[in-house]
């Protein structure tokens, strides 16, 4: 069968907040977590601290763009979800042992599902990009050192953190090792660096003498919408966690 894709159509007419109604996040809340320093430095009276904060102040700006920008890819992807993908079923059995992948799309679910799979690829990379702002302000704030190799990152600051501030580390980590984000982080990386979630794998297996194929794996577009839903959540208490510890008096 030939596939013809039809790229980006648009929810015009479509109430945006509609179909970004499974995001919790409160950008708002910004505004009421003291990333700064807290010596209320002058360039005359310390210059360092005061340098700090402007810079600060521009990462803070730029966590807020980030997490706005996650609407986007949201929406665009919530909408070619409820346009219709149905790969639920993702194969069957056909004649003579044969497969028949997407057995129940037509020309449309197609177009639906790479557009899908476009803007869900784009949205992990924004969920990310927030995580690592994250992790630079609080390098910032804590004046955390990069220990041996390390990279600036949200990882590496949440363990740098440890001894300079025990409840934010404690509350940081347990979201790092939620199920919500390691699916999330495990989806982002495979995206980037295997073979993507969203397409069927080759199912080859290797062993030390021999090697068999089968159907490989493949995450349905109702199940990247549940690890999508989770990466939101846990942005939202991570926010509700610096908001916690870090509020401004």
């Amino acid at each position: 069968m030939a596939i013809t894709i039809e790229l980006f159509d648009s929810p015009k007419g479509q109430d945006i907040k509609e179909l970004i109604k499974d995001n919790p996040i409160k950008s708002s809340i910004i505004k009421e977590i003291d990333f700064y320093k807290n010596e209320k430095p002058t360039l005359e009276t310390n210059p360092r601290p005061f340098v700090d904060n402007l810079d600060i102040q521009q990462w803070v700006l730029m966590l807020g763009n980030r997490i706005m920008e996650l609407n986007i890819p949201l929406a665009y992807s919530m909408y070619f979800l409820e346009k219709g993908i149905p790969d639920d079923k993702w194969w069957k059995e056909g004649e003579k042992q044969s497969v028949e992948f997407f057995p129940d799309f037509d020309n449309d679910n197609w177009s639906n599902k790479y557009s899908f799979d476009f803007f869900s690829d784009t949205f992990f990379y924004k969920v990310f990009t927030v995580f690592e702002t994250i992790g630079h302000l609080l390098f910032k704030k804590f004046d955390l050192e990069p220990q041996g190799r390390q990279k600036i990152s949200f990882n590496t600051a949440i363990s740098n953190l440890k001894g300079k501030h025990e409840g934010l580390y404690t509350d940081l980590l347990d979201i790092k090792q939620s199920d919500k984000f390691k699916k999330a982080s495990i989806f982002r990386n495979d995206s980037t660096h295997n073979f993507p979630p969203y397409r069927i794998g080759n199912g080859f297996k290797v062993f030390e003498n021999s090697m068999s194929v089968g159907i490989g794996n493949y995450t349905p577009s109702k199940e990247v919408k549940k690890i999508m839903i989770g990466a939101l959540e846990c942005i939202d208490e991570t926010l509700k966690s610096l908001h916690k510890h870090l509020k401004k008096k």
